[in-house]
């Protein structure tokens, strides 16, 4: 999965299969439930299995930035807003701590009001200079409830 890269204020998040494979698996097993009892057990397995999958991904992007440095300290998410099309948006600050201009992955899940894990995007900050903060706003995938939260599960700076 490859991550579109954002500039200065822009903001990108990273197209693909992570969020969208464990939105719509997710949503299939919520749906029909005038369907057999083993078919919506089927559902709901190949809907972990998409979720299992999308963090596999998430991962994956991660593990291929070798000289990464935690970040999440240093990334605020701001108050949530539910988009006209249903989709929630989160504003999100990073500060650049170190000494040279560097870029950020950062990765926002949302979960609804029961904490069940339901989207989550990975956004790419790049380009923010030394002692400077970026900014990007993190857009579900899918519908969302206002009630939905949004968090950094993961950050780096690299």
């Amino acid at each position: 999965m490859n991550a579109p890269r954002a500039r200065g204020r822009r903001r990108h998040t990273v197209p693909g299969t992570l969020a969208l494979a464990a939105v719509l698996a997710f949503g299939a097993a919520a749906c029909g439930a005038d369907e057999d009892p083993n078919s919506l057990r089927d559902d709901a397995e190949r809907a972990a299995e998409a979720v299992r999958s999308a963090a596999d991904e998430a991962r994956s992007e991660f593990d291929r930035i070798k000289d990464g440095v935690d970040a999440k300290p240093d990334t605020r998410v701001g108050t949530a807003e539910t988009r006209p099309d249903g989709r929630m948006a989160v504003p999100l600050t990073v500060e650049n701590t170190g000494n040279d201009t560097v870029d950020f992955l950062v990765l926002v899940e949302f979960r609804n009001q029961a904490g069940e894990f339901v989207d989550a995007v990975l956004v790419r900050i790049e380009d923010v200079p030394a002692g400077q903060e970026g900014k990007a706003t993190a857009v579900s995938r899918v519908k969302l409830s206002p009630e939905a939260t949004a968090a950094v599960s993961r950050a780096l700076r690299h």
